[in-house]
């Protein structure tokens, strides 16, 4: 599959390179980033972290029913951040994940990113569905799905075990 460059006034979506592994640690490796993603999320994050992730990404989009289709999201000529998603072709629905480097938290990057994100998964991949699952301390997250058209559609009761804690998740989807 060819993944696109999608480009906005305030930043680009697009494959990654292995130029960008340095960019990618350096706002990766973040406390605040980590602890609102899931298990597999490593904190510290170190560059051989970035290095890895940045070859299974582009290891899955050489399939030609990708498993996951990861972009990064430039800014200034820099990674600052990553929306992803995990695809199930066959049944046309797709989970999303995403992070943003915290310099950037705040200025509607991640909304937008989200955007553009769903509109190429309607669009292009002919998606019926995309969901997300939100951890309940992160209610910006809540707050950027809802703004993108998003609908909680249920809560699972500690279903995320994450640095010797459980912790409950809010279940999000939106349906073309």
């Amino acid at each position: 599959m060819k993944q696109p460059t999608i480009k906005t006034k305030k930043f680009i979506l697009r494959p990654l390179k292995k130029s960008d592994a340095v960019s990618l640690a350096e706002f990766a490796n973040n406390k605040n980033i980590s602890r609102f993603l899931n298990e597999r999320f490593p904190y510290p994050y170190t560059l051989s972290d970035a290095e890895k992730f940045i070859e299974i990404s582009n290891k899955f989009i050489k399939n030609k029913n990708p498993r996951s289709i990861n972009f990064g999201i430039e800014i200034d000529k820099h990674i600052v951040g990553i929306i992803s998603i995990g695809l199930n072709l066959n049944q046309r629905m797709a989970e999303l994940g995403y992070w943003l480097g915290e310099p950037y938290w705040g200025n509607g990057v991640m909304t937008g990113a989200v955007n553009e994100i769903v509109k190429y998964s309607f669009n292009t991949l002919k998606l019926h569905r995309i969901q997300a699952r939100v951890m309940e301390i992160n209610a910006p997250s809540m707050a950027l799905l809802k703004k993108n058209k998003f609908k909680q559609e249920g809560f699972l009761h500690k279903a995320l075990f994450k640095n010797g804690k459980f912790y409950n998740l809010y279940f999000f989807a939106r349906v073309k």
